[in-house]
């Protein structure tokens, strides 16, 4: 995972008292314990139970510690907890359910932005196989006409979440490189954009890239994150996946390929 370009405070993750081998040692061997012996069974329920266990220490010990300073649960207590919520989830699955439309494919589109701001959406692509990854960013206006596009080429085999922040945060560095101070940001990865507007610290596995990002913020006039369904994302995707068969960043200004604007007329002329 590749490090920030900014210097960033080191974060205290470990508040439950001081860091020591041997406070990490029986953290360590009590969710050995709930592993290996609280839950033997390897029925249906028992598999459920051990992934409602693994959601309850994961949703604990970095949302309530770390956000607000609660104690972290034992796995006795965990384990209850993972009990009620099975009870739950076995209640909730006997109901019969409501059937709610979905929105055809073919409804959703990208949008254009309001008048004073241009709209980056990114998108990110992965080659397991390879060994590379693609980052994919454009940048229109509110008539759709397209003032930027980049396909970014990146060597290593990252998760795909860690490769949609990469996208987002080359496509915020290059907004503040060139002046575009007024964007609205736009992609397909929910828990990114999730994390591009919450308050609290991202501990997770490119917290550090959230972080940069999140100070690069600071630098625009406005800047605000949206969520879009792949479909109302399509070109980025796109220049992302064009990103794993070349070797060199791709960047067009104002003008590129046929391809490329067909695609975005055809966006523009969905949402008209």
């Amino acid at each position: 995972m590749p490090l920030g370009l900014r210097t960033v405070p080191d974060k205290l993750v470990w508040q439950s008292g001081v860091f020591t081998v041997k406070s990490g040692y029986w953290v360590a061997r009590d969710m050995q314990l709930w592993k290996l012996g609280s839950i033997a069974s390897s029925s249906q329920d028992g598999k459920l139970l051990k992934i409602l266990v693994a959601g309850s220490v994961e949703a604990r010990r970095n949302l309530n510690l770390h956000r607000h300073g609660e104690r972290c649960l034992g796995p006795g207590e965990l384990f209850q907890v993972a009990i009620d919520w099975q009870h739950e989830f076995e209640k909730t699955a006997l109901k019969p359910q409501e059937t709610k439309m979905a929105v055809p494919s073919s409804l959703v589109h990208w949008k254009p932005p309001t008048e004073s701001c241009l709209k980056m959406n990114f998108d990110g692509a992965c080659d397991l196989k390879n060994g590379l990854c693609g980052l994919g960013v454009i940048f229109r206006d509110s008539q759709g006409v397209m003032k930027v596009a980049m396909a970014v080429p990146q060597v290593g085999n990252l998760p795909p979440r860690s490769v949609e922040v990469l996208a987002l945060l080359h496509g915020l560095r290059f907004a503040l490189h060139v002046g575009f101070l007024n964007i609205e940001v736009e992609g397909d990865a929910l828990s990114v954009i999730n994390s591009f507007k919450d308050s609290f610290d991202d501990l997770s596995f490119e917290g550090h890239i959230i972080d940069e990002v999140k100070s690069l913020v600071q630098s625009f006039n406005s800047c605000s994150g949206y969520f879009v369904k792949r479909e109302g994302n399509a070109i980025a995707h796109r220049l992302a996946k064009e990103a794993l068969r070349i070797s060199q960043p791709f960047l067009c200004l104002e003008s590129g390929p046929e391809w490329l604007h067909q695609c975005v007329n055809m966006d523009f002329q969905c949402e008209v």
